[in-house]
């Protein structure tokens, strides 16, 4: 029964993805971004390239030669990658609530007016997954903090590393669970900060590649950069 339910939560949330944000399907179409990247080719020298996002222009590569320029594939595949985000996003809402609450709590997630933009065209493929795969690493930390199983940690620490040389959007998350605290096994800040270790050392090694550009082997020029002159 409990399956059932969960089942239907997820039809039920898929009919919602479609009729919010699908409908009229009027969204196939490449972004100006696409036009601008489909015929760049670079493979691994990426990690030389764009020491910042190496895995992202990996992956719209990889992305380009599979679908060239079929519109309706990007399509397909957009609706695809955000139904699978909010699968996530329900899955990790369970971890703290019933079923019930977890899908009117997704719901909301899915018609929240200020991310809009994932659901726009096909550039935004790249974000709904690497915005799965850091909802993944949360839920796979919880999840190690939960029960303490080893493997959920190795998983985390993999999906991070995965997620930061992607896109940085999520850079700062792994400090949430200093906020967390897990109902089967105490856990005090010492330990916390213990886990953190591997998720700080991550973060000192992209920060110190991307703000050298790659150690001065990279012509590299960042897109964002963080200024701390107040008066700007």
């Amino acid at each position: 029964m409990f399956n059932k339910i969960i089942s239907n939560h997820i039809i039920l949330i898929f009919i919602s993805l479609i009729i919010f944000h699908f409908i009229p399907f009027e969204r196939s179409s490449l972004a100006p971004d696409d036009y601008s990247l489909i015929n760049i080719r670079n493979g691994i020298d990426n990690f030389i390239i764009h020491p910042d996002r190496p895995l992202l222009y990996i992956f719209l590569e990889l992305l380009y030669s599979i679908f060239s320029e079929n519109i309706n594939l990007y399509f397909y595949l957009l609706i695809t990658t955000n139904f699978l985000n909010l699968i996530i996003v329900y899955h990790l809402y369970k971890l703290f609530f019933n079923p019930a609450q977890s899908f009117l709590l997704t719901l909301i997630y899915l018609v929240l007016y200020l991310k809009l933009e994932i659901y726009h065209n096909s550039i935004m493929i790249h974000i709904s997954i690497v915005c799965s795969l850091y909802l993944l690493f949360l839920y796979t930390f919880i999840i190690y903090i939960n029960n303490k199983k080893i493997i959920y940690y190795f998983l985390s620490i993999i999906l991070y590393f995965i997620c930061i040389f992607w896109y940085e959007i999520g850079f700062f998350l792994p400090f949430v669970v200093l906020f967390y605290k897990s109902k089967n096994i105490k856990s005090n800040y010492k330990n916390k900060i213990i886990n953190l270790i591997p998720y700080i050392s991550l973060m000192i090694c992209y920060i110190l590649l991307r703000q050298t550009s790659l150690f001065g082997l990279s012509q590299f020029e960042n897109s964002y950069e963080a200024n701390f002159n107040i008066f700007i």
